[in-house]
């Protein structure tokens, strides 16, 4: 089972392979959302190396750049596609 330390009123990303159990109680006392995100086994690492080893050159991507801190931001604008590619 999976222990959830999102803060109340927040977003928990699943991100995971395979069937795992999680605490509904606690998502619906603390007013959770869910928000999973698929992944590959080995591709993701494969594209980190081509990223890495400049196989793929990434930089056009690439349109802003956030401190960690204003992650929340950060998202905001991806979300929205007047602002973002």
């Amino acid at each position: 089972m999976i222990g959830l330390t999102t803060p109340p009123v927040g977003v928990c990303l699943v991100v995971c392979a395979g069937d795992t159990q999680l605490p509904l109680n606690e998502v619906v006392a603390k007013k959770l959302t869910l928000q999973g995100s698929f992944r590959f086994q080995d591709e993701l690492a494969d594209a980190v190396n081509a990223i890495v080893t400049g196989r793929i050159y990434v930089r056009p991507l690439i349109t802003q750049r956030y401190a960690v801190d204003r992650a929340g931001e950060a998202f905001s604008v991806a979300a929205d596609r007047a602002r973002s590619v």
